[in-house]
């Protein structure tokens, strides 16, 4: 196996042609300013996984007008779905008291 490639990493049972596919650097305008911690389009997901998260989870339209500025119709459905898996994870283990190991 050749992990000589930028970006790439050595993970144990982790597919071969895997290693080395995400993007090494964040897309044009991602990035924060020194002054804010999040991007624009990382504020918006942000917002969007807590409009997700809290209350009934049913999202406002602006929400997603304000996502479809920054991110595709297959991201915000990646996003959503990353977002609804967590919830998922955290709801399940706190329903059977499932402790979490240092």
């Amino acid at each position: 196996m050749d992990l000589t490639g930028a970006g790439q990493a050595a993970v144990a049972g982790f597919p071969e042609e895997c290693l080395g596919t995400a993007p090494t650097a964040p897309p044009p305008g991602a990035a924060a300013g020194a002054d804010e911690p999040f991007s624009p389009a990382e504020q918006a997901a942000l917002m969007f996984a807590d409009q997700m998260t809290i209350g009934p989870g049913r999202v406002p339209h602006a929400m997603f007008q304000r996502l479809s500025e920054r991110f595709g119709e297959a991201e915000i459905v990646e996003i959503a779905a990353v977002v609804g898996l967590f919830n998922y994870f955290n709801r399940f283990n706190n329903a059977l008291e499932v402790e979490i190991s240092r």
